[in-house]
Formats: structure tokens, C-alpha cells, sequence
């Protein structure tokens, strides 16, 4: 696991997080970033849409940093998904790759993207809501940060790249979250 402060001399943390993620041999190494300077929303989700598998403010507890290490590397090494993959709408999604095409095309999410869209395909008209969202996909304690607006953000990016015959299937349950359509 990589634990790097945003704010740093030289190459700063998100171009870190930005080489290692591009790394074939280190593109899948666990990525927690801290900063006690960038801490605005902003700061947040550019740092997750980077490529960090969390992002915690400073000042926080050294309970608090090894809970979010043990939580990330909980998701590194939970068994894999045993399915061929998922199909829906003209898109495929492949567990064992990480690799998503649409209509025969690779579409690059991010991990928490991709990890967000296997969720929704697993079980179709499913609502999830934010915090179980949060809590799934993202790993945290809903007493430590529970902002709905960090899956708007991530359901929008990925509406985006996976095109809007997909995109527009991921629906927003008023009051109650989000769902893939059946």
C-alpha cells in the first residue's frame, strides 16, 4: 500500500497517484493520499478521480489512518468475483480483467468507476443508496464521511465514458439512490 501527502516537493501526490496508476507492475497497489492543506471537496474528488483509493484530512488519529489501510486492503484482497462477467445494453463487463467494452470498445474507468458499475450490473433494479454506495464501493465508516455528493460526482463520470445508451440505464432513485434498469 502507498500511503502519500498531496502537497509534497517535487512531484506532488495526485502526479504520483497519476505514474503509478499508469505502471503495469504497479497499477493495482492500494493508494491512500492525505493532506492537510487540500482539503476542499474539489481537492477530494480530484484526488479520488486520480486514482487514490481513499483521501484523508489531516489531522486524524493513527486509529483512524490504520481502520482506512485495513478497509483498503479489506477491497484488494476480498475474493474475486466468480462470473464470466456481466452483459447488459451492449456492454461487457469482464471481473477477471477489470476491462469494460462498449459495443466492442475499451472504455478506461477508474478503479472506484469500475468498481461502482460491477455493483449496479451484479443485481439489476437493485436501489442502492449513497450511504450503502459509500460504505461498498468506497470502504468508509458512514460516522466518518457521508457525502452523497462523491457518487453524484462518480455516477456522472461514468454515465459519461460508457456513453448515454448505457449511461442514461443508470438511474437516479429520487430519495433512495441508484439503480441499473432491468
Amino acid at each position: 500500500i502507498v500511503v502519500t501527502d498531496v502537497d509534497m516537493p517535487g512531484m506532488d501526490g495526485r502526479s504520483l497517484v497519476r505514474c503509478l496508476r499508469k505502471q503495469r507492475h504497479t497499477k493495482r497497489v492500494p493508494i491512500i493520499m492525505v493532506s492537510g492543506v487540500m482539503v476542499e471537496e474539489g481537492d477530494m474528488v480530484a484526488g479520488l478521480e486520480e486514482g487514490a483509493d481513499d483521501y484523508i484530512v489531516k489531522p486524524f488519529p493513527m486509529k483512524v489512518l490504520l481502520a482506512r489501510i485495513r478497509a483498503v486492503l479489506r477491497r484488494y484482497t476480498a475474493a474475486p468475483i466468480e462470473t464470466p462477467g456481466y452483459e447488459r445494453f451492449g456492454l461487457k463487463l469482464n471481473p477477471e480483467t477489470r476491462q469494460v467494452r462498449v459495443s466492442g470498445k475499451p472504455v478506461k474507468l477508474t478503479r472506484k468507476e469500475y468498481d461502482l458499475l460491477t455493483l449496479l450490473m451484479q443485481k439489476p433494479g437493485r436501489v442502492y443508496s449513497h450511504g450503502s454506495l459509500l460504505e461498498t464501493v468506497w470502504g468508509y465508516d458512514l460516522a466518518d464521511y457521508n457525502d452523497p455528493h462523491t457518487v453524484a460526482t462518480h455516477v456522472s463520470s461514468l454515465r459519461k465514458k460508457v456513453g448515454k445508451a448505457f449511461g442514461d440505464r443508470i438511474v437516479c432513485v429520487q430519495n433512495a439512490g441508484y439503480a441499473l434498469e432491468e
